[in-house]
């Protein structure tokens, strides 16, 4: 099934992308950087092409009145006219429990507006509207807090409130992506409901943010006033699974650097600095401060750090202002640590020294001999057949590398799955990714001699309706198309056939038993046709626009390992004859003899 999230991007959209992909099915995620634009219509037709489903979460830049219903409205009709057009079958779109209950506040309007041009479009819909996120909490907190009391209370309307985490948001969606249209609302909502000021109490407790949280019932929330019923969900909504207590921790544990560091927790008691001000100000200071105890003077220090000795005095007296304590008594001949810089000192240097190890030895991955693990992902036919094979001779050249290679019919996440380089193959449209073409891919319609003798070989596309065709069921759900070179264009078909199989090497093995005719990857097939195993026909139509790809995240500080597999595959791949259309093209008399032996091609 093709699906295609709007808004792939934000907080929801890539975890559903993520979502559907590992539920196998055909996912576009387009983006303004990718060259698709609701707000324009650039590249949307196109993205939307043979789309069934479309999902839309795309959110308003801003919370503004106009700016966000000006937003939703374009986006919506332009979305809604292009999908109408592609025939898609299902549109999805995420909106917020209680838009209509909140008037007051222009984003809810905004949402309230979208829903009704997805209802009034014609097209089968689904509109899951949300409960507040988990993630979102903070800044409710931000928006809470009065100018006249900014860094001492928040005031909050002790109203229900039933918040959700993303990830549940992002699953409830990816269900309904792929269930039929309910031309209706489904809710969604976390498994309790708080007060919103209790929620925020907890949040800022959690984060040792030592702001008083003050409730009132007269408290706006972005713009409205609240209920019990405002912000909660209806009867029988979907239950996300995670509560806010286990959120939570795992939100604390991502920031335990920052939550733990009793430097930044002072910061936030005493003072109104942000959390980062006080993290620019401290670190460099600790670094100044331990560096100068090691070296035993300010002059030192500052030659080690490689800076002045002024910007050396300037981090220490940030630090002592910062922590409100002297830590360092000085004196013309000497310098000594307090009581407190030597409580300071015994916390940090440890810290300080395993930080700098780290860096070192990050710089060794970086400029030293290539090291370390390297995860690999590639699909099942083209792993086994050219990848692992040339495994071998790059372990023996870099034995300090190890290699994990991971096969799959469905493409892996770089970042879900942890990979670090991955052989993708045929066309690729994600720019987020660096995709290095290694070679074309060629994809040619074989058989074998004995099938060629007695039925003969297809001489155009149509013809192959007039033969055995063996197809293939992709992850996704859909039959496979094939694809076909004719008067400049590209023209897809799906032959009949009457055994199907989802995987390439079942398709090959039919196809070398006689059973019938297939479309496949040219790295299967070369060394077969060379050797008289199979052969193959309508040369003319093979489609020249696909290829093998090495692809990796980004270009920009890039490991030694990565470097290396990467320059060492594309050598290798390249060395080896993938081209095997202009090496034995058929003709008509040469099904007379395909029984008869093969004559060995020039060069072999």
């Amino acid at each position: 099934m093709k699906i295609v999230v709007i808004g792939c991007t934000g907080l929801i959209g890539t975890k559903l992308v993520q979502d559907l992909r590992k539920r196998g099915h055909d996912v576009l995620a387009p983006a303004p950087d990718t060259g698709v634009s609701t707000i324009t219509r650039e590249g949307l037709a196109k993205a939307l092409d043979g789309a069934e489903v479309v999902v839309d979460v795309a959110n308003a830049p801003v919370w503004g009145d106009e700016t966000a219903l000006e937003f939703l409205e374009r986006s919506g009709r332009n979305l809604l006219a292009a999908g109408a057009a592609a025939g898609v079958r299902h549109h999805v779109a995420l909106s917020i429990v209680g838009s209509e209950r909140l008037p007051d506040c222009g984003y809810f309007r905004a949402k309230v507006a979208q829903e009704s041009l997805i209802k009034a479009s014609g097209i089968p819909y689904t509109i899951v509207r949300a409960t507040q996120f988990y993630e979102f909490v903070g800044d409710i907190a931000q928006s809470a807090a009065p100018l006249d009391t900014l860094g001492k209370e928040i005031r909050l309307s002790p109203a229900l409130i039933q918040p959700i985490a993303s990830a549940d948001v992002a699953a409830a969606l990816a269900e309904v992506a792929v269930a039929p249209p309910v031309n209706g609302t489904v809710e969604v909502a976390g498994p309790e409901a708080m007060p919103l000021d209790e929620l925020v109490r907890r949040f800022l407790r959690a984060t040792q943010d030592t702001r008083k949280v003050v409730p009132d019932v007269h408290a706006r929330y972005f713009g409205g006033l609240l209920s019990d019923r405002t912000l909660t969900p209806g009867e029988n909504p979907r239950i996300g699974a995670i509560r806010f207590e286990d959120w939570l921790g795992r939100y604390q544990a991502k920031s335990c650097f920052a939550m733990q560091s009793p430097l930044l927790a002072t910061a936030g008691a005493d003072n109104s600095e942000a959390l980062a001000s006080s993290f620019a100000t401290s670190y460099p200071g600790v670094v100044a401060f331990i560096t100068v105890v090691a070296e035993g003077g300010f002059s030192k220090a500052a030659d080690r750090l490689g800076i002045t000795r002024s910007a050396v005095s300037r981090c220490i007296q940030k630090l002592e202002a910062q922590v409100g304590l002297r830590l360092l008594s000085r004196t013309t001949r000497s310098i000594s640590l307090t009581r407190e810089g030597e409580i300071l000192h015994a916390r940090c240097q440890p810290s300080v020294a395993l930080i700098t190890e780290a860096m070192e030895d990050l710089r060794d991955l970086r400029d030293g001999p290539p090291r370390g693990r390297l995860r690999v992902s590639a699909s099942v036919g083209f792993g086994r057949k050219v990848v692992a094979p040339l495994l071998w001779a790059f372990q023996e050249k870099y034995p300090d590398i190890e290699i994990e290679l991971h096969l799959g019919c469905v493409a892996s996440d770089f970042t879900s799955d942890r990979i670090d380089v991955s052989f993708l193959n045929g066309r690729l449209a994600d720019s987020r990714i660096v995709a290095k073409r290694i070679v074309p891919m060629q994809t040619l319609v074989c058989a074998s001699p004995a099938y060629a003798v007695r039925r003969g070989m297809p001489e155009s596309p149509d013809a192959l309706m007039l033969h055995d065709c063996i197809n293939v069921r992709l992850p996704s759900g859909r039959v496979y198309e094939w694809e076909f070179k004719v008067e400049g264009g590209l023209r897809k078909l799906t032959p009949p056939s009457r055994i199907m199989f989802n995987d390439d090497g079942l398709v090959l093995e039919a196809v070398l038993q006689g059973k019938g005719i297939a479309q496949l990857g040219g790295y299967l097939i070369c060394d077969l046709l060379r050797e008289g195993k199979l052969v193959h026909s309508m040369p003319q139509y093979a489609p020249d626009d696909q290829g093998h790809y090495i692809c990796y995240l980004s270009r920009q500080h890039l490991p030694s390992r990565i470097r290396v597999f990467v320059d060492h595959m594309t050598a290798a791949i390249r060395a080896l004859d993938l081209q095997c259309a202009g090496a034995f093209s058929p003709t008509p008399d040469d099904r007379q003899v395909a029984l008869a032996p093969m004559v060995p091609l020039r060069g072999q």
